[in-house]
């Protein structure tokens, strides 16, 4: 069963996990997604958190103001 915990904003990059396999998928042009990393846990959250960050970042130099991401909302809350 595929599971999406976490979304950029925007919706740009999602953190999922299907049966013990945990990767990154990246939204498309087309409306679909593509996987852009996958690994064990560590690894893929690690890819997550920095293109999520990069994405931010992007919105921030473009003097945007860019939406909520729920994985580094609750990182940050969590400490």
């Amino acid at each position: 069963m595929l599971r999406v915990s976490h979304t950029s904003c925007c919706g740009r990059f999602e953190w999922a996990s299907e049966g013990g396999h945990f990767f990154v998928l990246r939204s498309t042009d087309d409306g679909g997604y593509e996987e852009t990393g996958r690994g064990l846990y560590r690894q893929a959250i690690d890819v997550y958190v920095t293109l999520a960050e990069h994405h931010r970042a992007e919105h921030l130099r473009r003097r945007e103001r860019p939406g909520p991401d729920t994985f580094l909302r609750e990182r940050a809350w969590r400490g």
